[in-house]
């Protein structure tokens, strides 16, 4: 038999009623996560939608594989991966090209690195693999979110998909003379590794482990879809092929089952938060017990699936793909700019496009092509259009995002401690503290990733025959304690540790005060410290007394350092930035920060603070990214700088 009987033939056989009721179930799901990622103040745990999907892709999968070993005595696996690229790829390849058409018109040039690595994980269902590697990057953190920041779930699911049905085939072979036995052996399997899965995360939260390592991680995020294998082997053929499964006279268990597994899906999602530690102790443990009852009750008892039923949330569920799948990519790139609308008017405008591309992609792409209509069209050639199609895709990915044209950092070589310059007497020596746009300032570069290209004195954008400079700028740094927090859309939260790059700036200010020819003045620029932290799980948002205390203490600190020193303390209050990622206005932050180098220089005889301001305004000629300088931008502000400081040595 050909690949495509076998998949005709294994359709058939593992097929089930619709159950409508499920359809409905998945769109509260995907409403859930749209609403969380559009307002999470309003669901702030409307995530667990995710956990949701898995626990209904476990329990039919699971179902479906059942029903074909027992009728077939085998999993075709050919026909298998066909009616998965058929259900999945079409409609990831229109957001894969939507988003390379992103990159290839508005997106920034740092962005480019960053999506070339997305979209060829996403291509290969490896994208959370990929987040839990990078973390949460400075890119991150400076450009926003990325839009393809949604994939992990579904490449979990493609994982958990092939080795589900390799296991399953597995199981087959083995109880080959018994069939009727797979069922209590996968059921039994299934939920003992969702028991293992769970205590690994536990396992590995008690052990500091990153959160982007237990939430995106696929051994720890497989509970719940396994959850879902063991009530679909066990519970599936029942509740799915036999519509009086439907109970009309339900027991009391059932009815309290099903208050119970709703219920607690209603608190965790009114309640919760991804950073919660709970959620990685047992949390999403009890979200996957949830789910898996409340699918049961939603296919058992009448009045629930009846609700479930309506139209509107069928509807919903029908396009539930398509809606995860474009709703993210929508809130990242079409903001308040480029739609000319804010506040409810955007938040609707954001929804209504996500339909009417998701029903789009349904009706003209995803639903003709899992119908065969394409393989009718042009016959065995379509097995071969597939993998056609993603290396195109792939391909396309590397030429939109290519950055060949960078600075190579093998050409460039860093500043050492025997720099001549800074042995001259004859300079007035600047020591230089701060992030990736202090590195600028001095006139430092960046690759389009954002990474930093190595500094020296040649590249400074002070006058040499005037001017040696000590860089303690460090790209990708924070100095404040506890981790960054930048929002994303719907104000929900990413965090990053940026402290590794700079851990020895105590040391790096002592030495270059304490050289033969010392710094005669340290200037200080802070622009990562101007984001919301992470302190030992809790969120701190900038602005609140307890941020407050976060930088008066930091700025103690360096005081008392620096008072013992032969330097003057310069702190440089940063002008506003163009288009930040905040919530806040514009300039607030800044306005905020300056205010409390004020307080701490009138504190401080030997601290001044000078107002950058002053003399930068918007204009991308000088910062072009609305954040790092230009060259000829930090030629400019040195030169207007250069006797400010000056007049402050001498004073």
């Amino acid at each position: 038999m050909t690949v495509v009987g076998e998949e005709r033939a294994a359709q058939v056989a593992s097929s089930f009623r619709h159950a409508t009721a499920l359809d409905g179930l998945r769109g509260l799901a995907v409403a859930a996560v749209v609403v969380y990622h559009l307002r999470s103040d309003l669901l702030p745990g409307g995530f667990i939608g995710v956990d949701v999907f898995f626990a209904l892709s476990g329990f039919l999968l699971s179902a479906l594989l059942v029903r074909e070993v027992e009728r077939t005595g085998r999993v075709a696996l050919g026909a298998f991966v066909i009616r998965r690229v058929r259900r999945l790829l079409p409609a990831t390849l229109l957001v894969l090209v939507g988003v390379l058409a992103y990159a290839a018109t508005w997106a920034e040039p740092e962005e480019l690195g960053r999506l070339r690595d997305h979209v060829l994980g996403a291509l290969t269902y490896s994208i959370n693999w990929v987040f839990i590697a990078d973390g949460t990057t400075y890119t991150d953190v400076v450009l926003g979110a990325s839009p393809l920041r949604h994939m992990w779930s579904l490449a979990i699911e493609e994982q958990f998909y092939v080795v589900l049905a390799l296991g399953v085939a597995g199981l087959a072979a083995v109880v080959r003379s018994k069939p009727e036995r797979l069922r209590w052996w996968l059921c039994v399997g299934a939920t003992a590794l969702a028991g293992a899965s769970a205590v690994w995360m536990l396992v590995l939260q008690t052990g500091a482990a990153d959160l982007s390592r237990l939430y995106f991680g696929s051994d720890t995020r497989a509970q719940t879809m396994l959850l879902g294998v063991g009530a679909g082997a066990w519970l599936g053929e029942r509740l799915l092929d036999h519509p009086s499964a439907i109970s009309r006279g339900p027991s009391r268990i059932d009815v309290g089952l099903a208050v119970i597994g709703v219920g607690v899906l209603v608190l965790v999602a009114l309640t919760a938060s991804e950073n919660a530690s709970w959620m990685y102790r047992g949390g999403f443990a009890v979200v996957a017990v949830a789910s898996v009852a409340t699918i049961r009750a939603a296919l058992s008892l009448d009045r629930l699936g009846r609700a479930l039923s309506l139209r509107p949330l069928a509807a919903l569920g029908a396009i539930s793909y398509g809606v995860y799948l474009w709703h993210w990519p929508v809130l990242v790139i079409l903001d308040e700019d480029r739609l000319g609308l804010d506040g409810f008017a955007l938040d609707i405008a954001r929804v209504a496009i996500t339909l009417v591309v998701a029903t789009l992609s349904y009706v003209l792409v995803e639903q003709p092509i899992r119908r065969g209509s394409l393989g009718r069209s042009i016959g065995r050639w379509s097995l071969a259009l597939a993998p056609l199609v993603v290396v195109a895709v792939g391909a396309a990915a590397i030429v939109v995002t290519d950055t060949s044209d960078d600075p190579t950092l093998a050409d460039v070589v860093a500043q050492t401690p025997d720099d001549p310059a800074l042995a001259d007497p004859d300079l007035f020596q600047i020591a230089a503290l701060g992030d990736s746009v202090m590195h600028t300032l001095i006139g430092g570069s960046l690759g389009t990733g954002l990474e930093s290209i190595p500094w020296n004195q040649e590249q400074s954008s002070f006058d040499r025959s005037e001017v040696a400079v000590t860089t303690i700028a460090r790209p990708a740094c924070s100095f404040l304690p506890g981790e960054v927090a930048f929002e994303e859309p719907g104000g929900s939260y990413q965090t990053a540790d940026l402290s590794a790059p700079c851990r020895d700036w105590r040391g790096d200010i002592s030495a270059a005060s304490e050289r033969p020819v010392s710094a005669d003045v340290l200037i200080v620029l802070l622009t990562n410290d101007l984001e919301d932290r992470q302190i030992d799980g809790t969120i701190v948002p900038f602005g609140t007394p307890e941020w407050d205390d976060l930088l008066f203490a930091w700025l103690d600190e360096l005081t008392l350092l620096t008072a013992g020193l032969d330097t003057d303390l310069v702190l440089l209050a940063t002008p506003p930035r163009i288009e930040p990622n905040w919530s806040t206005p514009e300039g607030e932050r800044e306005h905020r920060v300056r205010e409390i180098f004020e307080i701490v220089a009138v504190a401080n005889e030997h601290v001044s603070v000078i107002d950058l301001s002053e003399f930068v305004d918007d204009d991308s000629a000088v910062r072009y990214d609305g954040l790092h300088y230009t060259a000829d931008g930090a030629r400019q502000v040195a030169t207007w700088l250069l006797p400010q400081l000056q007049e402050i040595d001498a004073g």
